[in-house]
């Protein structure tokens, strides 16, 4: 999507190829679209009957929660993020960056939608750390005359952050694929 966006930023076409690389980034964005706006309808469809999703859309449900808006809303924001990338102005795309992380915190707090706790707390972790590293972002490329000593510990906190998130996401999967094996018979035999 990011890419479609990208190619329709400059509709000039000095060269008879561009007409096909307009239509077929027109193309993707229209799929891209269309597969956010179905995903938000099964969403809302079966939000009040969960149990009833078959299975062909299981994936609507994201890891196991009481909501099945969770993979609607990484779709929204996906949305966001490859809109907000096409904007060339670094700091209108932190705020937007930001802006999104925001919501998915927002419903990550608020709602808490995952049956673990621990997937909980770690994507509200993680949610902080993103918008922490967007600001430090920000910060960084609004500061003026910076001194060699600030910009290297506006890179150490960056990469501090970074790595921070790296292992949290790192932490979750190894929990997900946990809780993946638990569901087999043997492993539950196993560990009883």
């Amino acid at each position: 999507m990011t890419f479609g966006l990208w190619q329709l930023k400059d509709l000039s076409t000095p060269y008879s190829w561009l007409y096909a690389n307009h239509a077929i980034a027109i193309l993707v964005l229209v799929v891209c679209f269309l597969l956010v706006i179905w995903n938000i309808y099964l969403s809302i469809s079966y939000r009040k009957e969960m149990d009833l999703v078959p299975t062909k859309y299981k994936f609507i449900l994201g890891d196991d929660s009481f909501l099945p808006f969770q993979m609607p809303l990484r779709y929204v924001r996906k949305v966001f993020f490859s809109i907000f990338i096409v904007i060339g102005i670094i700091e209108l795309q932190l705020i937007g960056l930001i802006a999104s992380n925001f919501i998915v915190l927002a419903f990550y707090a608020l709602y808490k939608p995952s049956k673990s706790k621990l997937n909980n707390y770690i994507n509200i972790l993680i949610e902080m750390i993103y918008i922490g590293l967007e600001v430090t972002i920000l910060l960084f490329v609004n500061s003026v005359s910076l001194s060699t000593e600030q910009k290297l510990s506006y890179g150490t906190t960056m990469i501090a952050l970074s790595l921070t998130a790296l292992f949290l996401a790192l932490l979750w999967m190894i929990w997900q694929f946990l809780l993946f094996l638990y569901d087999f018979k043997f492993i539950q035999d196993i560990v009883q």
